[in-house]
């Protein structure tokens, strides 16, 4: 049989095959009818036949998620030293689990995680680098400001979308000439963050390293920023553009998040809009990071002012822990505590350094933290600071120490005032040559500036990465 005689065959065949088995369908459907179901139970809504697509559907998204599931199970069992998923491991499980041609990409999320998307049928799952999965029925995509909008208003009405990953696609320019209601509230009414009529956010938002921008905040209500209110959440690779409207601001507010609280964890996210507030604890970050509370990873570019209250680069206050970020931002408080991480410091900051200047009109300005009180295990340790400090009682690290401690920190000669201010146990001054030098000092987060980035003074490991 020759190829055309061949390829007519097979059509044909397959034309027979195709009316036979529409035949058997009309058959069986007209039987059916015969012995009594009505055209409507079979093909109106919610009928037999639309039951039995959502049944076939239901089973194939099931497959696939154990698919999945597996797939993930095998790509931990490569590494016997540890549980955490890497990309290639994943996608090499998933190609055995689905095959070759499987339309299907795998995207880092840049903290261990990872999205995995099938494309034809615009299902995705959230693979988190311990190996838990969440589904694509938990997942919230946000590619607009209305569903920004939708998506806050939802927080806002009760839902705290605790379990659920929610991400953006793209860059959102928000209308500057409106003013934005944050996402998650701690009402003005209540004095206490526990009250149950506060409405928080408490699932992970994931800004997969776009900018939120246009942000118009004016409002002297406490609890401001992008989001208001977090427990217990996470909000990573978020960016704050410059051309935001944050002025007036009350008690507690920040670029990212009003109240960070609970256990909340903020990394790789970063701010370059100003920030002026009217009341305590205003920062480029988060305005209050507190119970056990976690930054990460985060930078501000941003200048904070607070007209009579406490102001810091990353935090207002901080009860939680700092880790591995920075400050580039001019820092003013017309009352006390400035600093140039924290203003106020009960907690912990590890590995930060500060570039900006700091001002406190009253007493407390600290190029790191302006305060550290109330708590005894409260500790700055390896970070650094370039900046300026002007304040009536002021140190290159910190601007007072009521309690806690201070380790192996540095800060440059002559910027306190024009001299060296408090030199607190475990500070030590450095000229501007020795600070340049002084990453293998300050530990493992730190290496020296091969690009000239920060005037060659030490850089974060993430920043050259």
């Amino acid at each position: 049989m020759n190829l055309m005689v061949k390829n007519n065959y097979e059509k044909k065949i397959g034309e027979k095959k195709g009316i036979t088995l529409i035949a058997l369908v009309v058959t069986i459907v007209i039987i059916l009818i015969l012995v009594g179901i009505s055209v409507l139970t079979l093909i109106g809504n919610n009928g037999l036949i639309d039951r039995t697509t959502e049944s076939k559907k239901e089973t194939e998204e099931a497959q696939e998620r154990d698919g999945v599931s597996l797939a993930i199970m095998s790509s931990q069992m490569e590494n016997t030293e540890s549980i955490e998923v890497t990309q290639n491991s994943l996608e090499k499980a998933l190609k055995s689990q689905f095959g070759n041609q499987a339309k299907f990409t795998v995207t880092d999320n840049g903290d261990g995680s990872f999205t995995v998307r099938f494309n034809e049928v615009n299902r995705s799952y959230y693979v988190k680098n311990t190996g838990e999965l969440i589904e694509n029925d938990k997942i919230l995509e946000i590619s607009s400001e209305a569903d920004l909008k939708q998506f806050r208003d939802n927080v806002n009405k009760g839902n705290t979308y605790k379990g659920i990953y929610v991400y953006l696609t793209n860059n959102i320019h928000l209308n500057i000439d409106e003013e934005w209601e944050t996402i998650g509230m701690y009402l003005a009414s209540n004095t206490s963050i526990t009250d149950k009529t506060n409405k928080s956010f408490c699932g992970t938002f994931d800004g997969k390293g776009y900018i939120i921008d246009g942000l118009k905040i004016t409002s002297s209500n406490k609890g401001k920023g992008l989001f208001g209110l977090v427990t217990n959440g996470k909000i990573k690779n978020l960016g704050i553009g410059e051309n935001c409207n944050i002025n007036g601001v009350g008690h507690c507010s920040g670029g990212i998040c009003g109240y960070a609280y609970d256990g909340t964890v903020i990394e790789n996210c970063y701010n370059n809009a100003s920030i002026n507030g009217n009341g305590q604890q205003i920062g480029g970050i988060a305005g209050q990071n507190c119970l056990n509370s976690k930054i990460i990873n985060c930078y501000n570019s941003g200048n904070v002012y607070a007209s009579d209250g406490i102001a810091g680069g990353i935090a207002g206050n901080n009860p939680g822990s700092i880790n591995n970020s920075c400050n580039f931002g001019n820092i003013k408080t017309e009352g006390n505590s400035a600093g140039g991480i924290s203003g106020l410091m009960s907690g912990v900051i590890n590995d930060c350094y500060n570039i900006g200047k700091v001002e406190a009109v009253g007493n407390y300005g600290g190029g790191i933290a302006g305060l550290l009180y109330e708590n005894d295990t409260a500790k700055i340790c390896n970070s650094y600071n370039i900046g300026e400090v002007i304040s009536s009682i002021g140190g290159g690290i910190a601007g007072g120490l009521s309690q806690g401690s201070i380790e192996n920190s540095f800060y440059l000669e002559k910027n306190v005032n024009g001299e060296n201010g408090l030199l607190f146990n475990g500070t030590y001054v450095k000229n501007s040559n020795e600070l340049k030098n002084c990453s293998n000092l300050l530990g493992t987060s730190f290496r020296n500036d091969p690009n000239n980035m920060n005037n060659g003074y030490p850089v974060l490991n993430w920043q050259i990465k």
